[in-house]
């Protein structure tokens, strides 16, 4: 079996939902860098051993990817979809965030050079890539018109959480 198709030779991909659009279309954009975003979460992942900070990054994982599905999906299936991202999930990232900060003393102050530990390094990572990620959401957003106010709450606060990580992750 081959992975080549040749069918985006010309500068055109296939949507989740089967329609197809340009390579470099706000759609592809933002789904690309949300990609990104969960490829350079699996890096901090994967330099973590098992634990709590492991299995959330887990999930953040998996709450970007269904971001990613709903970000992909045509407008007449996006109404028809579940919704991707609850404000429980928001909550479940600012909770974690003040546990963090809470138990481990993480300090907030300041600008942090990143790249203290390999694992701080991917989680700074994480973050930048996240934020590019929540720029291309909010445009694809605001030209499609289209109601996602807990998406862009969720991603707002994911920068975050993976600032709050990085920090914690160089204490150790």
């Amino acid at each position: 079996m081959s992975v080549t198709t040749k069918k985006g030779d010309r500068g055109r991909t296939i949507t989740a939902s089967g329609r197809r659009v340009r390579k470099d279309s706000l759609r592809m954009e933002t789904c690309g860098t949300l990609d990104e975003l969960m490829s350079a979460i699996g890096l901090a992942e994967s330099l973590l051993g098992s634990s709590r900070k492991k299995r959330f990054l887990s999930q953040i994982q998996s709450d970007v990817s269904a971001i990613c599905c709903k970000m992909s999906a045509s407008p007449a299936k996006k109404k028809s979809a579940k919704k991707a991202i609850s404000a429980q999930d928001t909550l479940r990232l600012e909770k974690e965030m003040e546990r963090l900060i809470r138990n481990e003393r993480v300090s907030v102050e300041g600008f942090v050079m990143p790249g203290g530990t390999a694992a701080s390094a991917a989680a700074d990572l994480a973050r930048a890539i996240a934020r590019r990620a929540e720029r291309r959401v909010v445009a694809f957003v605001s030209k499609r018109k289209s109601e996602n106010g807990e998406i862009l709450r969720y991603m707002n606060r994911l920068s975050d959480f993976l600032f709050i990580l990085a920090r914690s992750l160089d204490r150790r």
